[in-house]
């Protein structure tokens, strides 16, 4: 009786061999006639969604931020100048130059405190 249990475990093993095979085969048989798909359309839209799913990561270099600074700086001034020219001019009447006169120099004050702190 034992052969014949011994017997039927072989064959169960077999069958089971063969179903994995099976499955095995149909997976392979899957990849190599949607390979290129998965190639062409999955792996792109990956990349283009991965970033959405990565921490936010925030490493500035300080040299390139300072010079970044420097030249809001130097372009708030050349605003403050231009628009002092065109307030001499006569383009733009007085409430309107005194706001944004004093946004630009609220601005300038803002960049500068960030240049002294860093």
């Amino acid at each position: 009786m034992e052969f014949l249990n011994e017997i039927i475990e072989f064959f169960q093993n077999i069958w089971l061999i063969n179903e994995l095979m099976s499955f095995m085969r149909g997976i392979f048989n899957f990849i190599s006639e949607y390979g290129l798909i998965l190639i062409i359309f999955i792996v792109p839209t990956v990349f283009v969604i991965q970033p959405l799913f990565l921490p936010k990561i925030e490493e500035k270099d300080e040299m390139l931020d300072r010079g970044a600074l420097k030249r809001k700086k130097l372009i708030l001034y050349r605003q403050i100048k231009e628009l002092e020219m065109e307030f001499d001019i006569g383009n733009i009447n007085e409430d309107d130059f005194q706001a944004t006169r004093t946004e630009l120099k609220q601005e300038v004050s803002a960049v500068i405190a960030q240049l002294n702190s860093k």
